[in-house]
């Protein structure tokens, strides 16, 4: 070979082993937003869970709305990370119209009360975040408490490589299939490399 030939050779070498260390070696920097999703059914017999879970996503800014419930986010040690207002989701507003007496009609706002309903919340999760209370604004009373742990374990087992999860663990199989076909044309690389220099001598 001649001498342009051995210095592309070992271009596209150095090339190859660049590109698939930089998949193999770098730090993802993608959106790991998440948030809490809980389902709570309001009913004559207290307040249940529906369904509990942690997702990639970012949810809305709580405590926008007004109403006669609170929400509390509480970290291992039961100090409050957030506290907000919600409001009572039995209420439901809506419109009607009526007679403005003059022969005319008017639109007229009513809130209808039913005897159950559900309550669903997307709420922020920053990592601290251990267990969910509803309380009654009006009485002070604990409605539900939730226990968050569930719903982080199951996260974290089915998404194990999240950098910003509890726990980091390293897959093979994760390997994005750039950095395989990489690796295949270093190993080529160099294999032709070794050949031709045994073939010289």
């Amino acid at each position: 070979m001649s001498k342009k030939q051995w210095i592309l050779l070992l271009v596209c070498a150095i090339l190859a082993a660049g590109i698939f260390a930089y998949f193999i070696f770098r730090q993802e920097d993608g959106d790991y937003s998440k948030m809490l999703v809980i389902n709570l059914h309001i009913g004559a017999n207290g307040v249940t869970e529906n369904f509990v879970g942690l997702r990639y996503g970012h949810p809305p800014r709580a405590g926008l709305s007004t109403g006669t419930f609170s929400g509390k986010l509480l970290s291992a040690d039961g100090s409050t990370v957030q506290e907000f207002t919600l409001w009572d989701p039995r209420m439901q507003v809506g419109d009607r119209i009526l007679d403005d007496g003059q022969g005319g009609e008017v639109l007229s706002g009513e809130i209808v009360r039913s005897s159950e309903a559900n309550l669903l919340l997307n709420l922020p999760y920053t990592g601290v975040e251990k267990q969910f209370e509803l309380h009654d604004r009006v009485t002070g009373r604990l409605m539900k408490s939730v226990n968050l742990s569930s719903a982080i374990t199951s996260f974290s087992e089915t998404y194990p490589s999240d950098p910003t999860g509890p726990a980091i663990v390293p897959s093979p199989q994760g390997l994005p299939f750039i950095a395989v076909i990489a690796g295949c044309v270093l190993f080529v690389l160099m294999v032709l490399v070794v050949f031709m220099m045994v073939r010289k001598q």
